[in-house]
């Protein structure tokens, strides 16, 4: 993490001057990406920095396909082709990168806290109380 903050601070700068976003709209973003920002506000630079694009665009390498049902010709849905890797994704890049961003943030504040003794003991505690009481 301490190796990221420069890079974030950068971004975020960045992103700020190219396109503010009022609190509000970083809000929805953050629903529609399920980024926890009212518990973990140092989050919020996810969906600030994605909303920040324009609509339709996409990261390097992307691009959006409609599906079209072949009987029909009618549009059943988007998907998302990577020409580099040539994977496909049925939702956003953005929510995918979301997704990891996630995963990475949690799993370094679950080893933070599992380094703690205090927390760990805590922890066992509270684990106890529950199993007798459920």
């Amino acid at each position: 993490i301490d190796r990221i903050a420069p890079h974030y601070r950068r971004m975020r700068a960045l992103t700020l001057r190219l396109k503010p976003c009022p609190a509000a709209e970083i809000l929805i973003a953050a629903t529609a990406l399920d980024v926890p920002i009212l518990k973990d506000t140092e989050l919020a630079f996810l969906p600030e920095l994605m909303h920040s694009f324009a609509p339709f665009t996409m990261p390097a390498g992307w691009v959006a396909r409609q599906e079209t049902n072949a009987l029909t010709g009618s549009a059943i849905g988007l998907t998302y082709a990577n020409h580099v890797s040539e994977s496909m994704h049925e939702p956003h890049p953005f929510i995918t990168e979301a997704e990891s961003v996630l995963t990475a943030v949690d799993a370094q504040q679950d080893a933070l806290l599992k380094r703690n003794e205090e927390y760990v003991h805590l922890d066992f505690l509270v684990n106890r109380a529950s199993s007798l009481w459920g």
